[in-house]
Formats: structure tokens, sequence, C-alpha cells
């Protein structure tokens, strides 16, 4: 029996609110998000009886070993942790690592949205790809909270990546839409909640929590939003994903060659030293829902 319309806006509102909270408990402690992510991983002997082909399996592994990284990396910058194997996890290489494990995730949905008939949505996603800041000045671990993995993302590109990856699910995994629509909610709040530079950080622990339990127990009967399946909708949310991603891509270039992305990319509570007054990050931080979720952090 499929599942009621009021039955899946629940589930989609309760589920988000479940991944965020969880994703909240993982980025303020470290050692319990490793522990989920290696736990996790433990998990693999139970994925056969609920994802069906060895690509599904390689997506859960895509998701969670970049995951053991970013863990490490955490750990390792904001313990100020010292010999030769946290210094591996102090380079460069491991931010390039993440930089190019999104941009290989995007890239394959957008070959498969293509595959599947909506070009359209796909193209929007390379507009993503051709727009993710590079690593050497918007990527980094900060050492002055939590050991956030902090990515300078505008808050056009974090709406424009929410937009795609739901019309990507929509028209291609329709099952699977409520409880990807969930988790992208759950990490859009950070740009609700003023933090878009956390937003990566939101993105790759909720989706690491979803997978997890696809792998586990396949999409919820109550969260199966089969019935929504509409090609004509997806094809024309697509087409919008597109002309907002080319106006995107102009405003992107534009930033980027006028130096407006030293300010425009970055939040004045995570930027580099210079970027913003000390007035500037004291306001970032001195309002009511940045103070309530992050400045206790």
């Amino acid at each position: 029996m499929e599942p009621s319309n009021l039955t899946l806006v629940v589930s989609i509102i309760v589920y988000a609110a479940v991944t965020y909270a969880l994703t909240e408990v993982f980025r303020r402690h470290r050692y319990l998000g490793f522990a989920f992510i290696v736990g996790s991983l433990c998990t693999f002997p139970l994925w056969a009886e609920n994802r069906d082909t060895w690509f599904e399996w390689a997506k859960i592994v895509s998701v969670l070993v970049p995951m053991v990284v970013v863990s490490l990396m955490r750990i390792a910058v904001y313990e100020k942790k010292q010999g030769p194997f946290w210094a591996i996890f102090k380079k460069p290489w491991t931010l390039w690592f993440l930089f190019f494990i999104l941009a290989l995730n995007i890239t394959e949905a957008s070959i498969h949205d293509w595959q599947l008939g909506n070009p359209w949505n796909a193209l929007s996603g390379f507009c993503l790809v051709l727009t993710i800041p590079f690593v050497g000045k918007f990527w980094r671990v900060e050492d002055k909270t939590c050991g956030d993995l902090i990515v300078d993302f505008p808050l056009g590109w974090c709406f424009l990546y929410t937009t795609w990856n739901a019309a990507f699910l929509f028209g291609c995994i329709p099952d699977e839409f409520a409880g990807g629509l969930a988790i992208l909610i759950a990490c859009e709040l950070y740009s609700v909640f003023g933090r878009h530079d956390l937003y990566i950080m939101g993105r790759i622990y909720t989706l690491a929590i979803f997978v997890v339990q696809l792998g586990l127990t396949d999409v919820f009967p109550f969260m199966d939003s089969s019935a929504w399946a509409n090609p004509e909708l997806a094809t024309w949310w697509g087409i919008a994903n597109l002309v907002l991603s080319v106006a995107y891509v102009f405003w992107y270039n534009w930033q980027m060659y006028t130096g407006g992305c030293d300010i425009k990319f970055r939040h004045p509570a995570s930027a580099p030293q210079g970027v913003f007054t000390d007035r500037e990050r004291q306001e970032s931080i001195g309002g009511f829902w940045s103070h309530l979720y992050f400045h206790r952090a």
C-alpha cells in the first residue's frame, strides 16, 4: 500500500529533522562521527539484502570512505596531532581528494540523468561542477570551534545543488525522492541558519546517514514516493535548473574575475583573518540563529 501524500510530507519533515540533529552531533563531536562511519562500513554484510547491484554497493562505499578521510582530517587539524600518520591528513591532497569526489559524484549523477532523458538537468549538474571553488583558497579545516570542514560555497551554489539533486532524484529514482529531499532540506538548513560555509559539512554527514539506511533497510515503506513520479514535471524542473545555473555560471566567473569572490563567497565567522573586520565577524555570530546553533559548538 502506497503512503498518502500527508504521510510522505510528515515523513520528509521528521526525517530531515532527525538527520539534521544527528549531523549536528557528529559535527560537534568528532569521535562520535568517526565511530559512526567506521561502524557503518562494518555493516556491509547486510547490504546484500537491500542493494541489488555492485553499483549500489559502490555508491555506499564512495560516500563512507571519503568520510573516513574527513574524520581523520578534523581530528588531526583541530587537536593538532603530531606524528607521520596524522601529518598525512594535514596535507592539501586530502582537500583535493574531497574536491574530486564531490565533482565525480555530481558528474556521475548528471550522466545518469542524461541517459534517462533529462539533458537539461544534466547540464545543470555540469554547471555545478564547473563552479566548485578551488581548494587552495576556499577549502580548509578550521581549528577554533570543533574542526569543521569549511568550504566557501556561495548561497547560490548551495541552492542550485539542492534543487538540481532533488530534480535528479525525482526523475531518476522516484521511490527514493522523499528520503533524498529530506536530507537535502537538512543540509540546506545550514544556509537558512546563516552558515552556508557549513553546507558541505552538512551534506556529507546527511548523505552518509541516508546511504547507510538504504543499505540496511532499503526505502522505508512510509517514504516510498514512487507515486509522485512525473517525467514531464522532471523535464521542466531540469529546464528551470539549467536557466538558473547558466546565470550563476556568469555571476561566478564575474566574481572570480573581479575578485569579489574574496568577500561574497566567504562567511565572516570562518573567513581567513583580514577578509572581514572584527565587527563584521562579531555580528556574524551575534545573531539569534547563529548563536543558538553554531556559536556554542
